[in-house]
């Protein structure tokens, strides 16, 4: 459990025994869960759509902030979150001890950019990682279960704004597992519930393997689930033309970069999307811009010559990208 964009685990001993750990006394799976589905998904196979919407009407508001409405999570309040996450762990509470001047001091991340932002899950009501119901239901990936992400998304719509809180996949949306499994009816659903569709997946498992410890000044961009953070990026990384047309129709730009300076056209050469990169140049509505430098001054045409990515340097060649 806890991610489909990649075949390993970044770091399973602060990932998996975090969600392991709280498996075994966070009611919040009780609903929804990867070992029997959870009592949501019993209620959609029993009674149908009415029976989730009851369940989700009358249990689940005491989960979520302001019984549905949402709230706004500080940089505060999620490395306290964090502390105390980690905290069941260790059975340490030394950062009980400190102030929240020394608390944001001593936080530092190379890549994780937390700021404040809106939420409906409570923070301290969440799985292991971060993760709400809402996630897993899009993480299963089954008709049943998103019928029942679609009960949730209608009582609750911030719900689509709800990302993975913590640091192994902080940033990761129901929008960005929609887009991996390529399903654009989705896609169009959460966007039109208010998903972020400049949304960033900047967690340690959306890294390059050799940034994952720590960050350096070289890279080769090798990752098990590097797609450039943003939803347009994971579109084209996937080959997804028709989501990538509908993000770009709802407001997302291929030429935002990435904690590397990476752009949409970057990420289709790390990928090796040699059409991706010819539908992206010429789109009808916003081309792509070939001339972006990423943060080791490298452009799209000059990464394709580093990492000899033959047939798209030369497809580059072609399309005139200079």
């Amino acid at each position: 459990m806890g991610n489909i964009c990649g075949s390993k685990e970044s770091d399973p001993d602060s990932a998996w025994k975090l969600q392991n750990e709280e498996q075994e006394h966070n009611p919040m799976y009780k609903y929804v869960n990867f070992a029997n589905g959870g009592k949501l998904l019993a209620a959609y196979s029993t009674g149908g759509t009415a029976a989730v919407e009851k369940i989700a009407k009358t249990e689940l508001p005491g989960f979520l902030f302001n019984g549905g409405e949402g709230a706004f999570i500080s940089k505060l309040e999620n490395i306290k979150w964090q502390h105390r996450i980690m905290a069941k762990l260790t059975n340490s509470t030394v950062w009980e001890s400190k102030t929240d001047y020394e608390l944001l001091q001593e936080y530092k991340d190379d890549f994780i950019q937390i700021n404040e932002h809106e939420a409906c899950w409570d923070l301290n009501k969440r799985g292991g990682v971060g993760e709400t119901p809402f996630h897993l239901l899009y993480l299963m990936n089954k008709p049943e279960s998103l019928e029942v992400a679609k009960v949730l998304l209608n009582l609750y719509p911030i719900m689509a704004l709800d990302f993975y809180e913590g640091p192994e996949y902080y940033g990761e949306s129901a929008l960005h597992l929609a887009i991996v499994y390529g399903d654009l009816e989705h896609v169009k659903l959460l966007i039109g519930y208010g998903a972020n569709v400049n949304e960033r997946a900047m967690g340690r498992f959306f890294l390059p393997e050799d940034q994952k410890k720590r960050k350096t000044k070289e890279t080769d961009y090798d990752g098990y689930a590097y797609y450039g953070e943003y939803p347009l990026a994971f579109s084209a990384c996937f080959g997804h033309e028709e989501i990538y047309d509908f993000l770009i129709d709802h407001g997302a730009d291929p030429d935002l970069q990435d904690s590397f300076g990476n752009t949409v056209l970057h990420m289709v050469v790390i990928a090796d999307q040699v059409n991706m990169y010819k539908y992206c140049v010429r789109h009808h509505k916003k081309p792509a811009k070939t001339y972006i430098e990423n943060q080791s001054k490298l452009t799209p045409l000059t990464l394709a010559s580093k990492l000899g990515r033959q047939k798209i340097f030369k497809e580059m060649l072609e399309l005139g990208s200079l």
